[in-house]
């Protein structure tokens, strides 16, 4: 068999004891995989238990559910967080109106254990105006979802 130029034949001693290049290449790609695989499930662990520290302990399933919780406690602050005319075509009775997109610059002037309830339409920006007061560092924040699944009367009319 020809040889390249420079190479040299180890003997077969050495190369019995030593790794041969694809060993060696295998033996360090493993190493960083599994470097990369641990990384990769403390950041998700992490990111899962962030999500579930955002809500409150309440869970808030059904229509009477929040209709109960607004009846015992009056401390609590509902948000909808829908437009002025998707307001005034109803809203929950109580709810105050906070379009999500003025949550970053005009929050909430309500302590920050305040417990708020938020809602929208149909739950997509409810989501994101619990992921913005939390970040603001609201800590009792739940969110109901959309006004769909709320089945009891609805007030009409404009914000006071």
């Amino acid at each position: 068999m020809p040889r390249l130029p420079g190479v040299q034949k180890l003997p077969k001693k050495v190369w019995k004891n030593s790794l041969t290049p694809l060993q060696h290449f295998l033996r360090l790609f493993l190493m960083k995989l599994k470097y990369i695989l641990t990384l990769s499930i403390l950041l998700f662990s992490g990111a899962v238990l962030a999500a579930q520290g955002t809500q409150s302990e309440t869970e808030l399933d059904h229509w009477e559910d929040l209709r109960n919780l607004l009846q015992e406690d009056e401390d609590i602050l509902l948000l909808d967080v829908r437009s002025l005319p998707e307001y005034e075509q109803g809203h929950i009775p109580g709810a105050t109106l906070l379009p999500h997109v003025n949550i970053p610059g005009n929050p909430p002037q309500v302590p920050k254990d305040t417990r708020i309830i938020v809602y929208c339409r149909s739950g997509n920006r409810s989501a994101q105006a619990l992921r913005m007061l939390t970040e603001q560092g609201f800590s009792n924040v739940s969110d109901f979802g959309g006004i769909y699944r709320w089945e009891g009367e609805l007030n009409r009319g404009s914000a006071p």
